[in-house]
């Protein structure tokens, strides 16, 4: 099932041309009927697991005796314990080191079992020639099969060198082959340049990587390391994190105060940065667990399921030393879907509109809905459906879809929120089961065995009304949609092109919720509010209802076209607007061009209102 199967409903507010003529008929006052069906109708829904796995990442580290020189300090070891604890809690860890020949091999580890890998960097000694080749030979070896996202960081003073010129020649052939192969796997390649003066683009490890697509790094400094590591992994590798603090060491205790944004986080490291070790590492609050984990430059906390948002963190520092802290929030949902049916009666069918409502239930604690936290209001979830997306906003803890629905489809939707500083995993995509609406039976009910019976039993009345129904040409009409609830939110409009640009008319913003208990308003009425004398012949045709759920229903009248979602709604058409979203109309012959954007009256106008020329 694509998108183009499940549309953005259109509620239907008229039966159509010729009505009025109609109406006029005797014989149509006993015969109009109209009725609307809502049914609140529970569907079932099943979670299923996506595609693909956690990421991995491979560490591979240049042990070779000419790193004695260029890492004296060690500092490439203490910067991949620094990126391993940093690393999100679903991220396989592997380690590979070399010299003469491969070192340590670390396979891909747990969470759990990440001190394997602290333990093995921590253990290199720097000696012997640089075999690359086999090196990342090896490391490709560990990734998985699966479609998890991978990513290999080579940290090396940057030349490949052995005992012999043969030897040379073949390491380095294999080091180009495997980069290659990497590139073919998706694996992403980043490599650090330890040497000072690797700028030196023949240096044979960073030549590689740059040729195929990877990325490569010179950090001959701490500084340089320190800078390097962060873009690694808030940029390549994409962790999210907010920076709290930036603060200079008093060289006794200091505290810093830290608060997660939102409710029910799984996992919360608070990553402290400086120039020398930090020690004295300690928090206010209770955890589930709590690890604290220190290098020669970092020092790193771990919570899991923390009790509180505001925390309090504690160390102690070198006097004078700047201290960075940055804080990387993880949280593990479950979506949770609802579908409910609105069936509307329309001429000789049930058009079936499936309104599709979205959590996301926190998969510890207590199983709260994570959105009903303030922090998602007004931000978006990314909804996938066959490999194709849309945005839906956050309103009332939930986001709501709503889709027309002629056949009987199952469709998974995977989804992830957006705008947001937090690593969200929502472990299952939703399997949705939808049902078309039971039509009714095409045979005319007169001539069914309960008709005839009801004739021969109904008297002088019905009579009529089997007379009438011969003699007519058959029309269904619609009541316009009742809704206790009057207008909500507001219309910013832009007058994008008034006489082919002769005028210009400042945007303004049109008070909906303000009009109590009237149904419905032209756009004429709309223009007129805000002084605008010109004319916009057959903006008093296009009208605006009260809709469901806080929505705007739009009925053209009007000889105009009006865009929406890249599609026209032509002269006699109909459509449905939820928050956020805006439709275009075009007058005759392109004179008069309008765009109005519906939007919750919390939202000021500048926050997305810009003339365009095309929705």
């Amino acid at each position: 099932m694509t998108l183009a199967q499940l549309r953005l409903v259109r509620n239907p507010m008229d039966g159509g041309g010729g009505d009025d003529k109609v109406k006029k008929r005797i014989a149509e006052i006993f015969l109009i009927w109209a009725v609307i069906l809502i049914f609140l109708i529970p569907t079932a829904v099943y979670a299923k697991e996506p595609e693909g796995g956690v990421s991995e990442l491979v560490f591979v580290l240049d042990t070779s005796g000419s790193m004695v020189q260029n890492d004296p300090e060690r500092l490439a070891i203490d910067g991949i314990q620094q990126m391993v604890h940093s690393s999100l809690t679903d991220v396989q860890i592997g380690f590979v080191s070399f010299g003469d020949t491969v070192g340590q091999v670390v396979p891909l580890t747990e969470h759990a079992d990440r001190e394997n890998v602290v333990k093995a960097v921590s253990d290199v000694s720097y000696v012997g020639y640089t075999d690359a080749g086999s090196a990342l030979e090896t490391a490709i070896r560990l990734f998985s099969d699966g479609s998890a996202k991978k990513s290999i960081v080579i940290l090396s003073d940057g030349e490949i060198a052995m005992r012999t010129a043969e030897d040379t020649a073949s390491s380095l052939q294999r080091y180009q082959q495997a980069v290659e192969q990497a590139k073919a796997q998706g694996i992403s390649i980043y490599a650090i340049g330890l040497e000072d003066e690797l700028s030196d683009i023949d240096h044979s490890i960073f030549q590689v990587v740059g040729q195929s697509g990877g990325k490569t790094y010179y950090a001959p400094t701490a500084e340089d390391l320190q800078n390097t590591i962060n873009t690694i992994l808030w940029e390549d590798l994409g962790f999210k994190k907010q920076s709290v603090a930036s603060v200079t060491a008093t060289g006794g205790e200091d505290r810093i105060h830290v608060k997660v944004p939102s409710t029910g986080a799984r996992t919360v490291r608070i990553i402290l940065t400086g120039n020398r070790p930090i020690g004295g590492i300690g928090v206010n609050c209770t955890a589930q667990k709590m690890q604290v984990y220190t290098g020669r430059r970092y020092g790193v906390v771990e919570l899991e399921n923390p009790d509180r948002q505001d925390i309090e963190v504690r160390f102690t520092g070198h006097a004078g030393d700047r201290i960075s802290a940055e804080l990387v929030s993880e949280y593990s949902a479950i979506p949770e879907v609802a579908v409910q049916y609105q069936d509307v009666e329309a001429e000789s069918k049930i058009e079936r509109t499936a309104v599709v409502s979205i959590i996301l239930k926190n998969q510890t604690g207590q199983r709260e809905n994570l959105l009903a936290d303030p922090y998602f209001e007004g931000k978006k979830l990314l909804l996938t459906m066959d490999d194709e997306s849309w945005e839906s906003m956050i309103s009332d803890a939930k986001a709501l879809l709503y889709f027309d629905v002629a056949d009987a489809q199952t469709m998974d939707i995977r989804v992830e929120p957006v705008q947001t500083d937090l690593n969200f995993k929502v472990v299952q995509a939703a399997s949705i089961a939808l049902e078309p609406a039971i039509q009714p039976n095409p045979v005319p009910w007169w001539k069914t065995p309960e008709g005839v019976a009801s004739l021969c039993g109904g008297g002088v009345i019905l009579a009529a009304v089997l007379l009438a129904l011969l003699i007519r040409r058959r029309h269904v009409y619609y009541a316009e949609l009742k809704h206790q609830q009057g207008f909500m939110g507001k219309l910013d409009v832009c007058v994008v092109w008034a006489r082919g640009g002769e005028y210009e008319i400042p945007p303004f913003s049109f008070p909906l919720a303000q009009l109590g208990n009237q149904r419905k308003i032209n756009l004429a009425q709309v223009l007129n509010s805000a002084g605008i004398t010109l004319e916009f012949r057959g903006a008093e045709k296009i009208w605006f209802f009260v809709g469901p759920e806080k929505s705007l229903l739009i009925k053209n009248s009007s000889g105009a076209e009006i865009l929406f979602a890249g599609s026209a709604i032509a002269p006699g058409g109909h459509l449905r607007l939820a928050y956020g979203q805006k439709i275009y109309i075009s007058f005759a012959e392109n004179v008069d061009e309008i765009e109005l954007y519906y939007r919750s009256v919390k939202e000021p106008i500048s926050a997305g209102l810009h003339c365009t020329t095309q929705v």
